[in-house]
């Protein structure tokens, strides 16, 4: 499918745009960047394929088979900075969501299909659990809670420091 010249993925895609922590591939037909939506936070990521596509039935064959292998890449490497970088908070999960949807107002033809990769750290679950139960879809919401990590805020120096990080952890 062609580039789309109003389209903010295919300019990620093909450098024509540089967001904050820079962008790489993580397989032949997929790359990845540091999302910067209002919710989100350090380490909240966007799988994106690299060819403009509307919809994932609109994936090729290649592109679809290399999704789940993209996602348990970047889960290893995830784990493997937060092990260095915040020994003390343990990374306990990846939430994996597709939403595509226009909720901030963008028209869907702007943006193709991303993956939101969302981590989820020992210190993060206790914000989201009351009495024990785990509410995941708090995990939105989560860097505007009371008791939110400081050290997980997006800070543009911080962003450029994992990204690099798990850059070099992906690629080897």
């Amino acid at each position: 499918m062609p580039r789309k010249d109003s389209c903010r993925g295919c300019d990620i895609a093909q450098g024509k745009y540089r967001p904050v922590g820079g962008a790489f591939p993580v397989s032949q037909h997929w790359i990845l960047n540091q999302y910067w939506g209002g919710e989100g936070f350090l380490g909240w990521l966007a799988l994106q394929p690299k060819e403009h596509r509307m919809q994932l039935e609109e994936l090729s064959t290649q592109e679809a088979g290399e999704m789940g292998t993209a996602i348990q890449r970047v889960k290893k490497g995830l784990k493997a900075c937060w092990k260095e970088m915040w020994p003390e908070d343990r990374f306990d999960r990846l939430y994996v969501t597709y939403f595509f949807e226009s909720v901030f107002g963008n028209k869907p033809n702007e943006y193709h299909p991303h993956i939101h990769l969302i981590p989820r750290t020992k210190k993060m679950r206790a914000l989201i659990s009351k009495e024990g139960n785990i509410n995941c879809w708090e995990i939105y919401n989560i860097s505007r809670m009371d008791g939110f990590p400081e050290e997980y805020l997006r800070y543009e120096e911080r962003v450029e420091r994992l990204m690099s990080a798990l850059e070099e952890k992906i690629s080897h």
